[in-house]
């Protein structure tokens, strides 16, 4: 089935007079620039409570963009940014043919200059060690929120918790882990340390590359889904609180004046509003470029490939491999591999080279499941992740009176989104917050 506008509920989503929307009700209109997954997520924050929400999207349904076909995994476990120490070399690397997760085009260097000059700045022990709390405690308290809602709205979207398993090749990767992990218990990090031979406990589908796996760490708290039906699944609720939206809308500009925001210019006119939410990943930047207001963000292109599978052929639990740079996730009755961090600008197009990379990923990890897929039937897919300079998404208000941000996220878009909506709805409404904002909000200090 297919979600978002269909025929039978059309007229819902068609253009009101302005008017219309601003005079239905005594409390003012609030807009939600980005339909995927931090936007829905805080457009039904706002509804749920109560508050006109308006929801506009240059797409045709919930989801379009990065929020489409994504690891699929929610990982509070992963909350370190990707600007850890060490990492030049890792580019490096990879810009002289190495073998390395990050690849940045050529023509990109100039226009990475000043943003990457704070990326780097940030790769120290110092703020990494920060930057991976933070990010840990509002993935955790985003989780929560995930199971909550999951389970007061009923939402389906191939879920599960049986956790993640990282598995690994180096001695040198496998230390600096489990020195990771080790440094994230007394924020709640639950994990175990596992022997190849406890690793084929929990995924057998591993035992013909053992031998090639010297440990892993094993997640327990993680989970697992398709993140674009949690998308679908959540605006339907949306719409039921009584949300708006539009869709295939462009938004030329967001109008302010001396007070604060006073509207959203669209490419179908002009709405009245006194507050915007812009969440719009990548694109954000040049929204708010027009607003003065500059975001340290740019996109980072990951790829991911799905296949149908029979049954008995699909692994327990998802997998991260080290060594492969490769992410494999069970959803229902298909399996996604994933992976890659790619500077290429705003170029969403698929390199089959990308795609070749990763089916012989997954072959390498499961050679038993490779070798009986119909590769011809797999859906590739290309996603523009939005990566903040200092590793930490942008949640809260900004300069201008009425305007907030929902941006930023990049590897742990879907892991963050529940939470970073319901914390911002919080702070709009000036509501009590169960965890600290200050982290997120712009004015933050980078280093």
């Amino acid at each position: 089935m297919k979600y978002g506008p269909n025929k039978g509920t059309e007229i819902k989503y068609m253009m009101k007079q302005r008017h219309e929307l601003t005079n239905n009700c005594d409390k003012p209109l609030t807009i939600v620039i980005g339909a995927g997954l931090a936007g829905v997520s805080t457009a039904y924050a706002l509804a749920a409570r109560g508050v006109p929400t308006l929801l506009i999207d240059e797409g045709s349904e919930p989801a379009s963009g990065s929020s489409h076909a994504n690891a699929g995994m929610l990982t509070s476990s992963m909350s370190s940014p990707w600007n850890s120490p060490g990492l030049l070399w890792q580019v490096a690397k990879a810009t002289f043919g190495g073998s390395s997760p990050f690849s940045i085009r050529a023509g990109q260097m100039l226009k990475l200059a000043f943003w990457g000059l704070s990326f780097f700045r940030s790769a120290n022990t110092r703020h990494y060690q920060y930057a991976s709390k933070m990010n840990f405690r509002l993935a955790q308290y985003s989780m929560g929120r995930t199971r909550a809602l999951r389970t007061a709205l009923n939402l389906e979207y191939d879920s599960d918790s049986q956790g993640t398993l990282k598995i690994f090749r180096d001695h040198k990767a496998f230390s600096r882990a489990i020195g990771l992990a080790r440094s994230m218990c007394n924020e709640g990090l639950a994990f175990s340390v596992v022997t190849p031979e406890e690793i084929i406990q929990i995924e057998p589908m591993l035992a013909s590359k053992i031998g090639s796996i010297i440990g892993g760490i094993y997640y327990p708290d993680d989970e697992s889904g398709d993140a674009n039906k949690f998308t679908q699944r959540l605006f339907d609720e949306f719409v039921r609180v009584g949300g708006e939206v539009r869709f295939n809308t462009c938004i030329a500009r967001i109008v302010e004046d001396k007070n604060g925001i006073v509207g959203v210019e669209t490419s179908a006119g002009i709405v009245d509003c006194k507050q915007v939410v812009v969440a719009a990943g990548h694109a954000s930047v040049g929204l708010l470029a027009l607003n003065s207001i500059s975001l340290p963000i740019k996109p980072v292109k990951g790829y991911s490939v799905t296949f149908e599978c029979k049954e008995g052929y699909l692994p327990r639990v998802p997998v991260v491999d080290d060594g492969n740079f490769a992410v494999v996730t069970p959803l229902g009755s298909r399996l996604r591999v994933s992976g890659f961090a790619e500077f290429s600008g705003n170029d969403d197009t698929i390199d089959d080279s990308r795609v070749a990379e990763l089916v012989s990923a997954l072959d390498n990890i499961y050679p038993s499941i490779g070798s009986r897929l119909r590769l011809h039937e797999a859906k590739a897919w290309t996603g523009l992740r939005p990566v903040s300079a200092d590793g930490l998404p942008f949640i809260g208000g900004t300069s201008i009176k009425g305007l907030f941000l929902n941006t930023g996220h990049g590897h742990l878009g879907w892991t963050m989104a529940a939470g970073s909506g319901h914390l911002l709805a919080d702070h709009m409404l000036d509501q009590p917050a169960e965890i600290d904002i200050r982290p997120y909000q712009i004015d933050r200090d980078y280093f």
